[in-house]
């Protein structure tokens, strides 16, 4: 039985009607938990397969580990030692909900959201990308693209970032993506972009900790 209703948005400039119910017992893997809060909202296409997404209202009642090469995630209530064990240590935020941690592409900072669910790798937001000038370095002539989520679609530019910083890890030659956006969170001055999982699988592990608002990142030996 689903209650209440509320518009969501997302990528896109539109947005969905979504309802609340209550789950009485939740499993994942040995992790165990009763009368959860769930949002129900209509994914339509968009994730073929999946029945459901794990965010951060449960994670943020756990230490959470991803380990993309063993395909596995971790949880504990109390992390490990091993996970922060010669890792590289950012701080993390909440933008609307939503994680965030400060990150710079070219040495030009801001705030990006932290999405292991994303896709893609770095998606830069429209305001950001004019503020630093980063269609004329990088736009022109970039092949042109699109990211689709809740709200629909947004046209973007395939671009390839010379630097990019997250914490004290600076990688080099990055795949991202220039939003041309008419609404959504692409369009949100507040926030410079997101952070997906192609990024993230460039590591060995990725812990997040928000009880310490922590995330902690394992390079490859």
């Amino acid at each position: 039985m689903t209650r209440g209703s509320v518009n969501v948005g997302g990528t896109g400039a539109d947005s969905v009607s979504a309802s609340f119910t209550t789950v009485d017992e939740l499993d994942i893997g040995d992790a165990y938990m009763k009368q959860q809060s769930f949002m129900v909202l209509p994914l339509g296409g968009l994730l073929p397969g999946i029945d459901g997404i794990v965010g951060a209202e449960l994670l943020s009642r756990f230490a959470t580990q991803f380990d993309f090469d063993r395909r596995m995630m971790s949880l504990a209530p109390v992390p490990p030692a091993l996970w922060s064990k010669d890792a590289v240590v950012s701080q993390i935020g909440f933008a609307k909900n939503m994680p965030d941690s400060p990150a710079a592409i070219d040495s030009m900072p801001g705030r990006f959201t932290l999405d292991t669910g994303a896709v893609g790798s770095v998606d830069v937001n429209e305001p950001f990308a004019n503020a630093n000038h980063l269609y004329t370095r990088y736009a022109t002539g970039a092949k042109p693209g699109h990211v689709t989520g809740i709200g629909g679609t947004v046209q973007t530019a395939r671009i390839t970032l010379a630097n990019f910083s997250l914490g004290r890890l600076t990688v080099r030659s990055v795949p991202a993506t220039l939003a041309y956006a008419s609404g959504g969170v692409t369009s949100d001055p507040t926030i410079a972009g997101n952070i997906g999982e192609i990024f993230f699988q460039r590591f060995a592990l990725i812990t997040f900790e928000y009880s310490t608002r922590t995330l902690t990142i394992k390079t490859r030996r």
